[in-house]
């Protein structure tokens, strides 16, 4: 296998992208449901602009192959979309091309927030930034529900952290599981992989959709969340052996 570089990692949740602003906090009273004419059209030109480059990206530049994408496109209800998190722009990106014409809500950690120039518009294309206190979770649970309940996608990458180019799948916390519980909605896992390319270094994407994942009505609350859990992460690890070049190496130290 070829890599270009050597990340060396202490802990499989250590953070190897970091943004300028990286402690930022959210106010207190952070509203994770805007309304309001100015709003409304502010989130229509900036989801407009990001489903035009994540068209661009997808078809002239990245050029990534979807497997399955008609079951997201063919799925009318709402529902929760777990990725591995290994593509600071596919990760955004891809998701937006696989639903052109239905709205796309990301949970994003409060520091994307921080980033200078873009930060500040990620509420209008569908980012959700995870609460910093616990006071504030309600709201945020709130507004989650209420975007399943408008027919929507919810895109979750349990890892939290990007690891560029990474070919495994790392542990996904049990806790990210709990909000298809609550809402009983559907779940699908997208896994993105890497194939070596016979003319350029930096390998070829193939993202595989799988599911939809359903909660067992016959368990506890705490058993659906570890039943899916296992069953997507199973289906991750699966998928995940389709990478066959590592152009990124990860190394314990």
């Amino acid at each position: 296998m070829q890599q270009e570089k050597v990340h060396y990692y202490h802990s499989l949740t250590d953070n190897f992208v970091v943004s300028k602003n990286q402690n930022y906090t959210l106010a207190a009273d952070y509203s994770w449901s805007q309304s309001g004419k100015l709003f409304y059209f502010k989130a229509i030109i900036i989801t407009f602009l990001a489903k035009l480059i994540s068209w661009f990206y997808c078809h002239c530049w990245a050029r990534p192959t979807i497997v399955n994408r008609q079951l997201l496109q063919t799925y009318a209800a709402g529902f929760f979309l777990y990725g591995n998190h290994t593509h600071p722009q596919g990760d955004v990106f891809i998701p937006y091309n696989l639903l052109r014409h239905r709205s796309l809500n990301f949970l994003v950690s409060p520091a994307n927030l921080g980033v200078p120039l873009l930060g500040s518009w990620l509420p209008y294309a569908g980012g959700l930034p995870i609460p910093n206190t616990l006071h504030q979770l309600g709201r945020f649970q709130a507004a989650i529900y209420q975007r399943i309940a408008s027919r929507q996608g919810v895109v979750i990458y349990p890892e939290a952290h990007v690891w560029p180019y990474y070919t495994q799948i790392r542990p996904l916390p049990l806790a990210a599981f709990h909000y298809p519980i609550s809402a009983q909605a559907a779940s699908f896992c997208m896994t993105t992989t890497y194939q070596k390319r016979r003319w350029r270094k930096r390998p070829h994407t193939t993202v595989y959709i799988d599911g939809p994942f359903y909660p067992q009505a016959d368990l506890s609350a705490k058993q659906q969340q570890v039943q899916l859990q296992a069953e997507i992460t199973a289906c991750m690890q699966k998928r995940s052996q389709a990478s066959n070049v590592e152009y990124v190496q990860y190394q314990s130290r």
